[in-house]
This record gives C-alpha cells, structure tokens and sequence, in this order.
C-alpha cells in the first residue's frame, strides 16, 4: 500500500509543481476531491507531506487560506481529535 500511495502521491506532486491548481486557473471540485486524502496527520499514515511532496503540500495551505476552509477533523463528528486505532 505505502507504495501505491507513493507513487500517487508523486504524481500529483509532479503535476502541482508547474501549476497553482490541479486543473484551470482556480480551485475546483477536483482540488476538493484531492484534500480529502491530504489531510490525514503523518502519525495516522507514517507519510511527511510538508518533508516529501512540498507542491502537494502547498496546495494543502492554499486550500486552507480559503474563507470558510475548515480542516476534515474538525468538520467529523468525533470533533478534532483523530480517530482511536487499535
């Protein structure tokens, strides 16, 4: 798996390196779809996005400096702490 989330993770990162956006010239639901699977913290995926993937990882501030952005923890019902793993 960690892998396969590499390489996806590489892919974008390519593809976001050139571009403010994943596609066009403005945030779209593709960059939406994409925050859901950028958002989970390196203790819970063992994956450093801010050391490994810095365009990913800017993206993920420019989704965050939207108005109203709120990260996904905080909009889950379990409130802002992450799910208990055992």
């Amino acid at each position: 798996m960690n892998a396969r989330t590499e390489s996806a993770l590489s892919i974008v990162d390519k593809h976001l390196t050139p571009r403010r956006f994943m596609l066009g010239d403005r945030s779209t639901i593709v960059d939406f779809s994409l925050a859901g699977y950028l958002y989970y913290p390196p203790e819970e995926t063992g994956f450093d996005l801010a050391a490994a993937y810095p365009a990913t990882d800017a993206r993920r501030g420019q989704l965050a400096a939207l108005p109203g952005w709120k990260p996904p923890y905080e909009m889950m019902p379990v409130g802002k702490s992450m799910p208990m793993r055992r």
